[in-house]
């Protein structure tokens, strides 16, 4: 793990959690605090990506970057960067940016406590698997962010939320590329247990909850919801998602262990 490039990339978010606080709570008295935000978090997005980089090439494999949980939280922080964390990307507004720029902060600081030891069964399918989840996660991330967005409705000052009917097609744009990733990650996971384990599927629970969380996201698109429905069940997905990433772990034993 190149932990020093970690740190300077937390350093950097939390300048740009700072400057992009400043910049939307006194514009005023800040007018550069936006430009300030925006520069900091280019550069963590480059330091990361030299983080992620290096940790991959030191050691030679992807067991400890892919395998491990301070991997998963450095490439899914990586993966919210990228479409979420620069404003104009994906949207020109500075809110949401922040608040992915917040969540990839707490990966990094959690990354930066946990060991990064890895026995998981090494595969080239472990790459695709492991890439398509975060990913997927990454994009129902987004998605909550922005049902946040939609619930503060009107709280905010100088224009820093998308109007609604955006928000509601943003919303269910990153739900449908996570329901994509999601889907490739299964299937990439499928072929990655056959050769590690023997079985396509094992009704492992973490394989029961992830289908539980496409499940739930799919009929969030299937039925069409709108408004503050739309964002309350996509808050509530994000739930069942936390829950399958860390907690299943915790209280029930499965074949699939972060170190």
């Amino acid at each position: 793990m190149n932990r020093i490039a970690l740190q300077i990339t937390a350093a950097l978010l939390g300048m740009a959690l700072v400057s992009g606080l400043l910049a939307l709570i006194w514009p005023a008295r800040f007018p550069k605090a936006l430009r300030w935000s925006k520069g900091a978090q280019y550069g963590a997005l480059i330091m990361l990506s030299v983080a992620l980089g290096t940790w991959w090439y030191t050691d030679g494999n992807a067991s400890t970057l892919w395998g491990s949980l301070p991997g998963c939280f450095a490439v899914l922080g990586w993966a919210l960067l990228v479409p979420c964390g620069i404003p104009g990307i994906y949207f020109r507004n500075a809110l949401p940016a922040l608040l992915a720029a917040a969540v990839t902060f707490v990966l990094l600081l959690a990354a930066l406590q946990v060991p990064a030891n890895s026995s998981a069964p090494q595969s080239p399918w472990l790459i695709w698997h492991v890439f398509s989840c975060l990913g997927g996660y990454a994009a129902l991330i987004v998605a909550s962010l922005l049902a946040l967005v939609h619930l503060g409705d009107g709280r905010w000052r100088n224009g820093a939320f998308p109007d609604a009917q955006r928000l509601e097609k943003r919303i269910r744009q990153a739900i449908a590329c996570g329901l994509f990733m999601l889907s490739l990650g299964m299937a990439s996971g499928a072929l990655w247990a056959k050769e590690a384990w023997g079985a396509y599927w094992s009704w492992d629970p973490k394989e029961i909850w992830c289908l539980t969380v496409w499940s739930i996201y799919a009929a969030i698109l299937g039925t069409g919801q709108r408004g503050k429905t739309l964002a309350l069940l996509t808050l509530f997905g994000l739930g069942v998602l936390l829950f399958c990433w860390l907690g299943v772990n915790r209280i029930a034993a499965s074949l699939h262990s972060y170190g």
